[in-house]
């Protein structure tokens, strides 16, 4: 099965780019209830050039191109992989006043096109090896220079996995889940807090083995809440995990395949891990973004938050997580949707999570 690990170096971080832009795009588009996209309002937004390509970085030189994958935290910080020429790329922690080169890349390794910086200053990436194939997630804290590895895939060395797949998430806490094809045959998720090679290159914990090749896209909160679609058939379940555990005696279904068409891929949580959201093809309702609201005691409140148009695609990725300057029980949620006239754009909407059903929450 063909994974998305990225282009190649001479590809991708040349770029066929003459200029990159870093945006960090801060947006609020408001919706009424029910109201078709043609109608929403123009947002106001910020932008601002974190680097372009042609400017300098001390002490390693001028920027040439990136890979692909970048991550923006809170706090306004940007993490990329930059080409300034030679051998190794490097990856860039930057904001608008400090610039931290926090780890070099080995020409033989392939970049993913998935990265993440949180909130406590790690950054979580993926590679391939291109003389061997072996995958490899690595966590760095470029504030201590701690480097442990999450997940190692190799079918030469002591590991369970033949492969990870590089579609990886990571709460502010530093805890990593991820999805591994073991050698022993199924895909497993998993979730690893420190270094996996301390544990005989076994995770922390590890679901229950499924066939038929399904590609996971988790997402964890820092609750170590994890929701994750799982399974490989275009309606299979969306799960949430209530821990780290990874234990299905204690999983809640939040959407199955006797009340759906399709179930969207790539779900969000929110930090607090107190609601989950997804796309999805319901048999009566449609397609559209829902949620799920959880307590303090793991029970769930599935709703519509809005309608979709015939023509998105729902395998794309949703996320959530609090309004700024709002209530405790305020989110947005944010999403991708064609518009009624067929144009793809990235669409935000707010909900108020207090009473979705009485005596829930």
């Amino acid at each position: 099965m063909k994974r998305h690990w990225g282009m190649s170096r001479g590809e991708s971080v040349a770029s066929k780019c003459w200029l990159l832009l870093l945006i960090v795009f801060l947006a609020k588009t408001i919706f009424l209830p029910e109201t078709s996209y043609a109608q929403v309002q123009v947002p106001s937004y910020e932008l601002e050039t974190i680097i372009k390509t042609g400017d300098r970085i001390d002490p390693i030189g001028n920027l040439v191109g990136t890979a692909m994958g970048t991550s923006i935290n809170d706090e306004g910080k940007v993490t990329f992989t930059a080409d300034v020429g030679g051998v190794n790329l490097r990856i860039i922690v930057k904001d608008r006043s400090t610039t931290d080169i926090i780890y070099p890349i080995a020409g033989e390794l392939q970049m993913g096109q998935y990265m993440q910086l949180n909130n406590t200053n790690k950054v979580v990436f993926n590679t391939r090896d291109r003389r061997d194939g072996d995958t490899t997630i690595v966590r760095l804290d470029y504030t201590d220079r701690d480097n442990p590895v999450i997940a190692h895939g190799s079918n030469f060395f002591q590991t369970p996995y033949s492969l990870v797949q590089p579609y990886m998430s990571m709460n502010n806490n530093g805890g990593v889940v991820f999805a591994g094809e073991l050698k022993v045959g199924g895909t497993a998720l998993a979730f690893e807090d420190d270094n996996i090679r301390e544990n005989g290159g076994m995770p922390d914990f590890q679901a229950v083995p499924i066939g038929g090749n399904p590609q996971f896209w988790p997402m964890i909160s820092d609750t170590n809440r994890i929701i994750v679609r799982g399974g490989a058939a275009a309606n299979a379940n969306m799960v949430l995990f209530i821990d780290e555990t990874l234990d299905e005696a204690t999983a809640i279904p939040l959407a199955t395949a006797n009340e759906y068409r399709a179930i969207g891929l790539k779900p969000g949580i929110s930090d607090d891990g107190r609601v989950g959201v997804f796309a999805a093809d319901h048999l009566q309702e449609g397609k559209g973004i829902y949620g799920a609201a959880v307590n303090a005691r793991n029970q769930a409140v599935l709703f519509r938050i809005t309608g979709l148009s015939a023509g998105t695609d729902v395998n794309r990725r949703v996320a959530i997580n609090h309004s700024a300057d709002a209530g405790p029980f305020d989110y947005t949620v944010v999403y991708m949707a064609l518009n009624d006239q067929g144009v793809l754009g990235i669409y935000t909407i707010g909900i108020n999570v207090s009473n979705p059903i009485a005596g829930v929450l």
